[in-house]
């Protein structure tokens, strides 16, 4: 006598198998492109005050409302409503400043850029007005 029930279970078997493959590969593109599109990473503080230092000497402080920090090919900070930024002399004396509505510095090739209403004044009253400033 032969035994048919295994090559029937096998049957069952891969016929439940086949049926689920062709039922579970069924996506729409928005959610493929969620899953698989490009992120960008955003750190993002409020109210920042940021102290600069060189060879252990404060250099300069930063304020700003807002900053936000981009994780993305290229590394970027910045300060979309306004900074403002106090620059020390060797004595922790303020010897200038200055004032930007919009900044934004890139720190994989170490520049910054400062928009609209760029003021940069020192104690001896010399002022600097620009529209841009790298």
């Amino acid at each position: 006598m032969i035994n048919r029930r295994p090559i029937h279970f096998k049957l069952q078997a891969a016929l439940l198998i086949g049926c689920l493959f062709f039922l579970g590969c069924e996506n729409d593109e928005e959610s493929i492109n969620a899953w698989s599109g490009k992120k960008e990473m955003v750190e993002r503080a409020t109210d920042v005050v940021s102290l600069f230092s060189q060879e252990g000497n404060m250099r300069a402080r930063l304020k700003a409302p807002l900053m936000l920090r981009y994780q993305a090919d290229t590394v970027a900070v910045e300060f979309p409503k306004t900074l403002h930024v106090e620059f020390f002399d060797s004595a922790t004396r303020v010897e200038s400043w200055l004032d930007a509505s919009y900044g934004k510095y890139f720190e994989t090739i170490n520049k910054v850029v400062l928009r609209n209403g760029v003021r940069v004044i020192n104690i001896a009253g010399d002022t600097l007005t620009t529209s841009e400033l790298w």
